[in-house]
């Protein structure tokens, strides 16, 4: 869609008409100024979540009682969360400027003896996969999901005019991956110029919105943000979709779906092993005639393991479509047995 859309001038058109006073949630405060104009005029998501995203944020809801009755197993209280016999606050607070107010749910506040020194600090849990868990556990929260340091400074502020928090620019989020792992409790701070910056960008977002005006697209097409973004299309239009390519097979057709992008870093990775194929292709090589020389045996050369093992076949038919129709102790007698399963030939370091 582009900036002079006759759609967008509709959607303009109505929004502006509308009568009752607009609201953003905090949890959107920092995500692209594209994405916060659709979410303040309350368009309807071209690309909402799935049954498997929607799930997932589920579980995350559900881990947060989880998270909570951790901290309280080693030795933090807390207040105001979603165990809290009065439950979760509901902050309000106006962007300057406009008459659109900010809307959110802390997940509480927090405190303990030694990691805040008996300081109340605003609290937020977060439930993550297990590859995203060990990323924010080694880089921290702010380097992972800058955006939830934004989301954590906003309520800081207000939870302090409120009286509920000793200091404005510190917090904890407690944390949990998918598969039930606790990861430490980690200690952030921000500069309150945080706060200040995040409300010029809403204030400009709004007052673009009631120019009638959409802001620029801060991403390029193949950005992961974009790939996403439940506005995609609404945003991007059909002509920026991921191009589908479909391929005759012997038992039917395949739909391939393909991602260009110009990001340096992804560029980078594939021209390295573009250089390195050649000469990994030739050690490979070097080892699976050593292995067949053997009698398929692993070949055990240094701190390197190479041998033969069974990979699994990629099913030619949508499992989610198939679970929805087959029941899973008839799913379980249709599988295929091992002997029938391709060979692959696997090098690896050996185990120490």
């Amino acid at each position: 869609m582009s900036e002079s859309s006759p759609d967008w001038q509709v959607l303009a058109s109505e929004f502006l008409d509308r009568p009752q006073p607009p609201h953003l949630r905090m949890s959107a405060a920092g995500k692209c100024p594209r994405a916060l104009a659709y979410a303040h005029m309350e368009c309807q998501e071209s690309n909402p979540p799935d049954d498997h995203s929607f799930n997932r944020m589920s579980m995350g809801h559900m881990a947060e009682i989880l998270i909570v009755r951790n901290l309280h197993k080693n030795g933090w209280e807390t207040d105001h969360t979603v165990l809290s016999p009065t439950g979760q606050l509901e902050l309000e607070f106006q962007i300057p400027g406009t008459d659109v107010v900010l809307i959110g749910h802390p997940d509480g506040i927090c405190m303990h003896p030694e990691f805040t020194k008996g300081k109340w600090v605003p609290l937020e849990c977060k439930s993550m996969s297990v590859m995203r868990g060990e990323e924010t556990q080694k880089l921290g929260v702010a380097e992972t999901y800058p955006e939830y340091i934004t989301q954590i400074s906003l309520y800081g502020r207000e939870l302090q005019k409120m009286g509920l928090v000793s200091h404005p620019r510190v917090g904890v989020f407690a944390m949990m991956d998918r598969d039930g792992r606790p990861l430490p409790p980690e200690r952030v701070g921000w500069e309150d110029s945080m706060v200040d910056e995040t409300l010029e960008k809403l204030r400009q977002v709004v007052e673009t919105v009631e120019r009638g005006e959409i802001p620029e697209r801060p991403y390029g097409p193949n950005s992961l943000k974009c790939r996403y973004c439940n506005y995609n299309l609404l945003c991007r239009g059909p002509e920026d979709e991921i191009v589908e390519q479909v391929k005759d097979r012997s038992n039917g057709y395949e739909i391939k779906k393909t991602w260009s992008t110009d990001d340096p870093d992804i560029v980078g990775a594939a021209q390295r092993w573009l250089n390195l194929k050649p000469k990994m292709d030739d050690a490979k090589d070097i080892l699976q005639n050593a292995s067949d020389t053997a009698g398929k045996a692993d070949v055990v050369a240094g701190i390197v393991v190479a041998g033969y093992f069974q990979p699994r076949n990629p099913p030619a038919y949508d499992p989610e479509i198939l679970d929805k129709l087959v029941p899973g102790d008839i799913l379980r007698k249709c599988r295929l047995p091992e002997e029938r399963k391709r060979q692959g030939f696997w090098i690896r370091q050996a185990r120490g």
